[in-house]
């Protein structure tokens, strides 16, 4: 754990990361005049934003205090729990918030250039 702490910071990890946060951001402000889908895109950021919190307050400090202590093997018992629990907790939002930006494409409005048979669904 140690070693995947030390390799994952970095720009291909960081980049999907923190980019799946700001893409859904920019998604939620231009879904914002989208019809249906605005109450979706907004829904993921607000997801996503949960766990970068969760991933900051409590998966980074029990990374930082593995790796601050000296004997990993007599600290893997104060560690492991708590980091499978909050990772378990981080996965729920990041499913949902996926989940979310699935809801946001199904419900879309396209342009002006809508099919015919959009248009007929959408007015039913």
């Amino acid at each position: 754990m140690r070693n995947i702490n030390d390799l994952i910071q970095n720009p291909v990890f960081f980049t999907p990361f923190f980019g799946a946060l700001f893409l859904t951001g920019a998604a939620a402000w231009q879904h914002g005049r989208a019809g249906r889908a605005r109450g979706w895109t907004p829904a993921a950021f607000v997801l996503y934003a949960a766990v970068l919190l969760v991933t900051s307050a409590a998966n980074v400090p029990l990374d930082d205090a593995l790796a601050a202590t000296a004997d990993p093997v007599r600290a893997r018992a104060a560690f492991e729990v708590p980091w499978v629990f909050w990772n378990d907790v981080r996965t729920v939002p990041t499913v949902a918030a996926f989940g979310c930006l699935l809801g946001a494409f199904a419900t879309r409005r396209t342009g002006p250039g809508a099919s015919a048979r959009h248009l007929d669904y959408e007015s039913r």
